[in-house]
């Protein structure tokens, strides 16, 4: 890759997620070639040495002395990108999987696009348009999440200085950027893939997320998804049990049982008594 590509790793404690990226993350082609910078949002049980140990091949780690936030640290780490040498920002969360190749597809299209591409095709959000370029089909979309991102460095810049700060960054950014006419492209296939498939099911939001068409690539990410789906099932099943457990504990469900198992004799005695006759 001519251009010079950094990959942004955000933390936030979440030790099993983050070892699973590292061990997709360490097979993809050309990573020797970018440059490897993490950046933790103060994580309560995850310490620099420990980033350190999971990633080794991270050039640097960054650790926030106060907690930001996952969007304002996202603002951080664009505003460190562009302090430094580099082209290109690739963003990549710590629950993400990623296809060997992504880094390819990244050399082939970034040329093609507006200064932004996504390898991250999510279901959450339709498409306006499809189209094709350099061999791939790609979607343009109306707003994007950071996760899987690429950034050219002077749209960066342009974002960082018509887009402040925020709690929702990406959905600001994305927008304004659309607005402005820039195409939101992302390749129809996604060359990463969300680890949290099943997130917030169990705390009843209820939120389905994932990247469409995503293959896995290798051996070592095709047992990263199959873990994570049983993972998936068993969280679930366990989420329901749990559920259950509450409803049958609960003083609605003790009271209304006490009314309707007198209710359910009487109605047995009358069955027994009508067989008589």
């Amino acid at each position: 890759m001519s251009a010079k590509l950094a990959i942004s790793i955000g933390t936030r404690d979440r030790v099993p997620l983050l070892r699973t990226m590292a061990r997709s993350l360490r097979e993809v082609e050309g990573l020797e070639h970018a440059t490897i910078r993490v950046y933790d949002d103060c994580s309560e049980n995850l310490s620099r040495d420990e980033i350190a140990g999971i990633l080794p091949e991270a050039a640097e780690v960054q650790v926030n002395e106060q907690r930001l936030g996952a969007d304002r640290n996202m603002h951080a780490i664009y505003r460190d990108f562009l302090a430094s040498g580099d082209d290109l920002l690739f963003s990549v969360d710590s629950d993400l999987v990623l296809h060997p190749g992504c880094l390819q597809v990244i050399e082939t299209l970034m040329p093609e696009t507006d200064g932004i591409l996504s390898l991250y095709n999510s279901r959450a959000s339709a498409p306006v348009e499809r189209l094709a370029l350099g061999g791939h089909r790609l979607v343009q979309k109306s707003a994007l999440g950071s996760a899987g991102v690429i950034f050219g460095r002077d749209l960066l810049a342009r974002v960082i200085e018509e887009v402040p700060a925020s709690g929702c960054y990406d959905i600001d950014w994305s927008h304004h950027l659309h607005e402005a006419g820039v195409r939101l492209l992302v390749t129809e296939q996604s060359y990463v893939q969300h680890l949290g498939v099943m997130e917030g099911f169990n705390a009843g939001r209820g939120i389905v997320e994932f990247g469409l068409n995503f293959e896995p690539g290798n051996r070592v990410n095709e047992a990263i998804l199959a873990e994570a789906f049983n993972q998936v099932i068993l969280d679930e099943r366990n989420g329901l049990q749990a559920a259950f457990e509450r409803v049958q504990n609960s003083y609605s469900f003790r009271v209304g049982n006490a009314i309707l198992h007198p209710l359910r004799q009487i109605l047995i005695k009358l069955s027994l008594y009508r067989g008589r006759f």
